[in-house]
């Protein structure tokens, strides 16, 4: 877990962020395919855009903006 905390304030992520890994209620509430996979979740708990693969900060930033 001390890896994702280095990565999000390495890049200065001020959003949460969620491990699903070998947490049996995200896999069933967020299946994914890929490593790494990205969600974008919305206040509401429904997934308002998926990323397979390695995400950057300028492909999701302006999806959780448009959210906020």
């Amino acid at each position: 877990m001390w890896k994702l905390k280095f990565f999000a304030i390495k890049l200065k992520i001020n959003y949460p962020l969620l491990v699903g890994d070998r947490r049996d209620d995200a896999k069933k509430a967020y299946p994914s395919f890929g490593l790494p996979h990205t969600f974008v979740i919305g206040r509401d708990g429904n997934i308002c855009a998926r990323h397979i693969g390695f995400a950057t900060k300028e492909q999701i930033e302006p999806i959780v903006k448009a959210l906020l």
